[in-house]
């Protein structure tokens, strides 16, 4: 539809104004230019619109480089035919000309002068003899590149019913999900980076898709790494044979209700107790290939032994064999493809691999069990057998035992009718193995405790000081870490009253250079929802040239990594995926810097004032304590259970050994004790309202003062969590006689106890650094003139 239209004597025939035309954009961003009576090009937007946008100033009188680049944030095209098909793209483009629109001197290969639009009244003259005209298309029809990507939200994102198919199906050779990303535009589809050369040798995009239940390949491209608008759109059945390949698989446009009825049915319990039940020492499953609610049909192993679907489906609780199959290749096997001949479920296969599908006895109640909750039942085979002792070898039999690894897909019903039971959507199992090095318990981003404040400066302290972090002087803004994933990294820095890293020139990074040495850590540079664009975390709009980072060495961006790791000893930057968990620098706003300098993207060096600090975490602390460790504990916890002493003003028994710290020569020396009687009064003070809390509760009651007690405390709010859950709960075990208690606010600890352990944050155990020694003491000396130490091993880590 026409939205501005000027005849050839430069008079306005049409002009919906600003607000029509930009509302017109933003329903459908394809613009035509037509021109002495022919269509020059046709304007489409690839990238997101920004919120203050003008479409309108763009064409008509400003054509600008801001959030407006070619083939990063648009693209231009002869005609509407060229664009649908995605062919003889234009490749050249300039900009910020003084009171000239679209497309200034832009050309499909190179410059070309004097086409430019610009409205009548300015200090041009419109140069069309024949008039010019900008169309916006309607909504309805939008047309778009057969190659478009459509715009990436998430790129983790399984949002739709075509990627949760995908997701389900167990061994499926998927590597990595682009998520809202598309070969060509399809909302039935999911785009994935798919291994088709290992995959059973699957090599085409077309067999990749096809090894999913009633799917089919709409797109692929041969490089997974490359953007999907350059223009190599591959096809279905292109070979891939070296490398990864990007595949776009859609539901198949018929079978889309019946994918809607089956996502929408009951689990399927019998895939469930097939998890949870049975030998599988000898009946090893690899995939669970398809279920309904009363059947699980599942694909296992039958290489070098007699095995009947009958014997491995009745080895789990109330389960019979319903049909069974042979596989003979591991591609079918992965495929879930069996031969078309069924077998007897009693007899035996020359197969090395069976697929057998169970139901469950009828008139069994195990699938309403199921339903109820957790399965707390006796396990009824022998595959866990107790350990047995062969002279100094207590686990003599470890290699008889088997271990398998549950994992479970949880739902959850948002019917406000539904009868509170958390469905289980898919069970994969798999033989475990030692995961020594993989930490499944990592509460990074969880903050127990919420507390943040600057700290008032003494006479005595340094200009260069920060409540939290470092920074080389007092004109310098303060960096400290924060260790999670990109979108909780961003928050909690603001938290603090900081953005992540905003590297300014070369000046600052020789500051970082000088503060942490040859150390790597992520930044605040980040993907801007565009396939090439990049801004600055806390400066939503300020999009970033490379070539301003030419002082480093820039690896090249993959796809779907949207973060960058900085690299202080090789002067480089590297691309990583948002939601890896990783060490971020947190970059405090400087004093000065005015919302007009944020909004202009103001560069920080250019800003005058001293360095802005951040604020420091309360942090807090948790103390367990026990009559008799050596009584209560398992025998390889209890000798190192004491870590600490009740505080030396507490202790009133002879029998209570105490401690108490002073500083000598810049150094904490500690002083051993016993209890003395007149301290049994100082209990009467020991209440939680003592620490910050509105109760007149005790905190510990008098009868355990001859206790053994442990401490353990941390710098940062995210540490807690891992302290009570991982350390001292998934990782011991504990008696129910054990005492314990978390509190919000280390600086009270010298209200408790004279030492303690420490853990930095959520993600790792232990881990302190150097600084946390002096920022516990003088934080419990500040608050009630005892100071704490924090024990030796435990905050030896260099700094910063």
């Amino acid at each position: 539809t026409d939205k501005v239209v000027l005849s050839g004597w430069y008079r306005e025939i049409t002009n919906v104004g600003k607000d029509e035309f930009n509302s017109a954009f933003k329903a459908c961003p394809v613009v035509q230019y037509t021109r002495n009576g022919s269509v020059l090009a046709v304007y489409t937007r690839i990238s997101p619109i920004p919120n203050d946008f003008n479409a309108y100033e763009l064409f008509t009188t400003a054509w600008k480089k801001s959030n407006n680049k070619l083939n990063e944030d648009f693209q231009l095209y002869d005609n509407i035919d060229n664009l649908n098909k995605s062919e003889q793209k234009w490749m050249w483009c300039n900009y910020d000309g003084n009171d000239v629109g679209f497309p200034r001197d832009c050309g499909k290969t190179g410059r070309v002068n004097n086409r430019w639009f610009t409205m009548p009244g300015g200090d041009h003259s419109p140069r069309s003899k024949q008039g010019a005209s900008f169309a916006v298309h309607n909504s309805v029809e939008c047309p778009s590149p057969s190659n478009a990507l459509i715009t990436r939200h998430d790129t983790n994102a399984i949002n739709n019913i075509a990627c949760k198919r995908m997701a389900m199906q167990p061994n499926n050779g998927i590597k990595s999900y682009y998520g809202a990303d598309s070969i060509t535009p399809n909302p039935h589809s999911c785009t994935v980076e798919s291994d088709t050369d290992s995959y059973g040798g699957l090599h085409t995009c077309n067999k990749f898709c096809s090894t999913f239940q009633y799917m089919t390949c709409v797109g692929a491209h041969s490089n997974a790494d490359a953007v999907f608008q350059d223009g190599t759109l591959d096809n279905c059945d292109t070979l891939n044979e070296d490398q990864p390949a990007a595949c776009q698989c859609a539901l198949v446009k018929n079978h889309l209700d019946l994918e809607n009825e089956r996502v929408a049915e009951p689990t399927s319990n019998a895939c469930i107790n097939l998890a949870f039940s049975g030998d599988f020492s000898s009946h090893e499953i690899y995939e669970y290939c398809d279920s309904n609610q009363d059947t699980c049909t599942v694909n296992i192993n039958a290489k070098q032994q007699e095995i009947t679907c009958s014997e491995f489906c009745s080895s789990h609780q109330d389960m019979v064999c319903v049909s069974a199959s042979g596989i003979e290749a591991l591609s079918d096997r992965r495929q879930c493809k069996s031969d078309k001949t069924p077998l007897d479920c009693a007899l035996s296969s020359m197969h090395e691999y069976l697929q057998c599908e169970c139901g469950f006895v009828p008139g069994s109640d195990r699938a309403i069990i199921l339903k109820r909750g957790p399965v707390l039942v006796n396990n009824t085979q022998d595959y866990c057998s107790a350990y047995t002792t062969n002279g100094e070898n207590d686990h003599a039999n470890e290699s008889d035992r088997r271990y398998q690894k549950v994992t479970l897909t949880l739902g959850v019903h948002s019917d406000t009718d539904s009868d509170g039971s958390i469905p289980v959507v898919a069970a994969k199992m798999a033989q475990d193995h030692s995961d020594t090095n993989l930490d499944s318990y990592n509460t990074q981003d969880v903050e127990v405790c919420q507390g943040l404040e600057f700290i008032t400066p003494t006479d005595g302290d340094p200009s260069e000081m920060c409540s939290f972090g470092h920074r080389s002087d007092s004109v310098s803004n303060c960096y400290g870490k924060l260790e999670m994933s990109f979108n909780k990294a961003s928050e909690k820095c603001a938290a603090r009253n900081g953005h992540l890293l905003r590297l300014d020139n070369e000046d600052e990074f020789n500051k970082l250079s000088k503060i942490f040495r040859k150390q790597s850590f992520s930044i605040g540079l980040h993907s801007d929802n565009t396939f090439a664009g990049m801004e600055w975390d806390g400066y939503p709009g300020c999009k970033v040239d490379f070539e301003d980072l030419n002082y480093l060495t820039i690896k090249p961006k993959r796809l779907a990594h949207d973060c960058w790791q900085l690299n202080l000893k090789d002067k480089e930057l590297s691309p990583h995926l948002c939601t890896d968990t990783k060490t971020w620098i947190c970059e405090a706003y400087r004093p000065t810097e005015t919302p007009t300098d944020k909004n202009n993207c103001e560069s920080d060096s250019a800003l005058s004032g001293v360095g802005g600090d951040l604020k420091k975490d309360e942090g807090g602390f948790c103390i367990f304590y026990l009559e008799d460790p050596k009584l209560s504990l398992p025998d390889d916890e209890s000798g190192g259970f004491r870590n600490t002493e009740i505080a030396h003003f507490l202790a009133f028994s002879e029998e209570t050994r105490t401690r108490k710290y002073y500083k000598e020569y810049g150094e904490l020396v500690g002083a051993e004790f016993r209890g003395h009687y007149e301290n049994d009064g100082n209990w009467a003070k020991l209440t939680r309202n003592n620490i910050g809390l509105t109760s007149d509760d005790t905190i510990v009651n008098i009868d355990h003062e001859t206790d053994d007690f442990h401490c353990h405390f941390s710098p940062t709010n995210f540490g807690i969590s891992r302290i009570y859950l991982q350390q001292h709960m998934l990782e011991r075990i504990y008696p129910g006689a054990f005492k314990k208690h978390c509190f919000c606010g280390y600086k009270h600890l010298g209200k408790l106890v004279s030492r303690c352990d420490c853990t930095k944050n959520g993600v790792r155990n232990s881990n302190c650094q150097k600084e946390h020694r002096p920022m516990l003491y003088k934080s419990t000396y500040k608050e009630n003139g005892e100071y704490v130490y924090c024990n030796n091993g435990q905050c030896d880590k260099p700094s910063p």
